[in-house]
């Protein structure tokens, strides 16, 4: 489990990589306040 910062960058990257925001979505997962993100690392980059 990630910070919810990390969470957030992760869907910005969305935004970046268009060709990639459906893994994008299936790896990070929101539920109200509570973030679940794998992967976030790769977004960063």
């Amino acid at each position: 489990m990630l910070s919810e910062h990390a969470c957030y960058s992760n869907y910005i990257c969305e935004e970046w990589f268009l060709h990639r925001v459906e893994r994008l979505i299936t790896l990070c997962q929101c539920l109200d306040s509570v973030c679940l993100c794998l992967h976030a690392a790769f977004c960063n980059n």
